[in-house]
């Protein structure tokens, strides 16, 4: 197999470096924002105690302040299964966001001037006077140390484990040394990293919910969220299309989160209809793909029969309603949730959405193939997606799987019915893993 789904297989370094790829520009991208949008107010307060005057301000503590960065790296190194790395990345994307959603909410600052730093420590000050004195309560680095330093402990063995406690902790306190936190900021930043581990321990439930999500899944989530970065500097740039520019940037940013959890339903279509609020939320996804899907409808066919009364194709118009009274359609299973299409009053409508592009969970697809299986026996079923070239295909292969084809027979069936289909090395991988996965269920 090209791919082990199980949660406990070691995971690959591919999905490492994805997951890093991602995480990282995420944390620069939020937490900068939040920083810049801070500093458009006019004035802010502090909250600090009158002893903290006497707190010294200690160059050399900025090499544990700094290094978190590089362990934050190197802790997606440490992780052993596909289960421990999702939680990990889970804990730190709602570490980060959570923390960001404060900085908005308590927006303060820090009220110290830093002392004029010479030597070997200089160019690192230097660089760190780009992160602005905002982002204060809570710290995000002692949350950070927290949810970092926990991997570096369930790993590393006898000193080195202990060392790693000492180190994470001066990270930690290394925050008010080098004046960059209040103290009230540590303890609050301590409550966050143990709410964090609340919601996402190390066994068990989590919130969000731990749900099937690939390599690919990050993949698509990275090239959202790195256009959602240059809409975001587009909106700190631009004077005219701010508010536009940032409400696209803040929209793909979402619709990275969703494709990172493996969530499928960004649209709570009703009989085919994406819901407004949808709308508003994603309307720069939905536009382009609307625009996709108009450009292209006219060359791909409508509708092909892969089996005895099972079809598959793209979503359809008004103009398509015909095709489904030729073709004696009782049941359509609708896979897009990115796409409006038109349901008749006298089919049945189920809405099970697939994200566009990513590998669907084997659990998805057999619970897919037995709805199919439930409805065929009130009539002929229609399964689309946008195109009718990828996730279709897909389900449409899954159900002759479950009907005693293998892998190649269905692919090559429904090739046959669908000449126009994708085959991308990531759909041939989604065959597999069903494949696999209903033979031993």
């Amino acid at each position: 197999m090209i791919f082990d789904a199980r949660p406990e297989a070691r995971v690959i370094f591919k999905e490492r470096l994805l997951w890093l790829l991602f995480l990282g520009p995420f944390f620069f991208l939020t937490y900068g924002t939040a920083n810049q949008l801070t500093a458009l107010y006019p004035s802010l307060a502090s909250i600090m105690f009158d002893w903290e005057h006497a707190i010294p301000f200690i160059p050399e503590m900025i090499v544990p302040y700094m290094s978190v960065d590089l362990l934050f790296g190197f802790s997606f190194l440490l992780v052993s299964t596909r289960d421990e790395i999702q939680r990990h990345a889970l804990r730190l994307g709602f570490t980060i966001a959570f923390a960001v959603v404060l900085f908005l909410l308590i927006p303060l600052q820090f009220s110290l001037d830093k002392p004029m730093v010479e030597g070997w420590a200089k160019p690192i000050f230097s660089g760190l006077a780009a992160d602005l004195p905002y982002n204060q309560i809570p710290s995000l680095h002692v949350s950070l140390s927290m949810v970092v330093g926990y991997i570096y402990f369930m790993h590393l063995k006898g000193f080195w484990r202990w060392f790693s406690v000492f180190w994470f902790s001066l990270i930690a306190v290394s925050t008010l040394f080098v004046y960059q936190h209040h103290f009230i900021d540590l303890p609050t930043g301590f409550m966050a990293g143990l709410l964090t581990f609340y919601l996402i321990p190390a066994k068990g439930k989590t919130w969000p919910p731990l749900r099937f999500v690939s390599p690919k899944h990050i993949y698509i989530a990275l090239r959202y969220l790195i256009v959602s970065i240059l809409f975001t500097v587009l909106a700190f740039k631009t004077e005219y299309l701010v508010w536009l520019s940032a409400w696209i940037a803040l929209s793909l940013l979402i619709l990275a989160g969703l494709y990172m959890l493996g969530i499928n339903d960004i649209s709570n279509k009703k009989r085919g209809q994406i819901q407004r609020f949808s709308w508003l939320l994603f309307w720069p996804y939905l536009l382009g793909n609307y625009i996709a899907w108009h450009l292209w409808k006219k060359k791909v066919p409508a509708m092909v029969e892969i089996a005895n009364g099972i079809w598959i194709g793209r979503s359809l118009n008004k103009k398509d309603e015909a095709l489904i009274q030729k073709n004696k359609i009782k049941t359509i299973i609708d896979l897009a949730p990115e796409v409006n299409n038109v349901i008749p009053e006298t089919v049945s409508y189920i809405y099970q959405p697939l994200l566009d592009l990513a590998i669907p969970d084997p659990i998805e697809l057999q619970q897919i193939c037995a709805i199919i299986s439930a409805e065929k026996q009130q009539g002929n079923i229609y399964v689309h997606c946008k195109f009718g070239l990828s996730r279709s295909v897909l389900v449409g292969c899954a159900w002759l799987i479950t009907q005693g084809f293998t892998k190649q027979q269905a692919w090559d069936a429904v090739s046959k019915a669908q000449t126009m289909r994708v085959d991308r090395p990531y759909m041939h991988i989604a065959l597999e893993l069903f494949e696999a996965h209903y033979r031993k269920h």
